[in-house]
């Protein structure tokens, strides 16, 4: 119990050292829209996903789990946040989803978190 709680808690500071990261590194606020609530546009929306989940690609690439884990997360949250879409466009944002959850139980299953990698299988 001790333990899943320490890794929730490296994970959430993981996901913030990640998030001033990339805010470092491009120095120009973009990363602040992926906590926006507008109403993007399909393709806006779409940017935002696949831009963070090649950034959890590359983290994890590099052996950066955690953060890694945090980008994954991230894309999951703007891919709920699609609206008015065809059932074509439904089925494109569902295969990303899959890929996305499989990338977390693949990062999970490198932090030896069992119970996580289950939830994302």
């Amino acid at each position: 119990e001790n333990d899943k709680i320490q890794m929730e808690k490296e994970l959430e500071i993981a996901s913030k050292e990640a998030d001033e990261q990339k805010k470092a590194e491009t120095n120009d606020g973009e990363d602040a829209d992926d906590h926006d609530n507008r109403k993007l546009k399909k393709p806006d929306r779409l940017r935002l996903v696949m831009k963070n989940k090649e950034e959890g690609t590359e983290l994890f690439k590099g052996g950066n789990f955690r953060p890694a884990c945090a980008r994954y997360h991230k894309a999951l949250t703007h891919c709920a946040k699609f609206f008015d879409l065809s059932p074509d466009e439904i089925t494109e944002i569902n295969g990303v989803k899959v890929a996305l959850y499989s990338n977390l139980a693949a990062c999970y299953l490198k932090l030896k978190n069992y119970d996580n990698t289950i939830k994302y299988c």
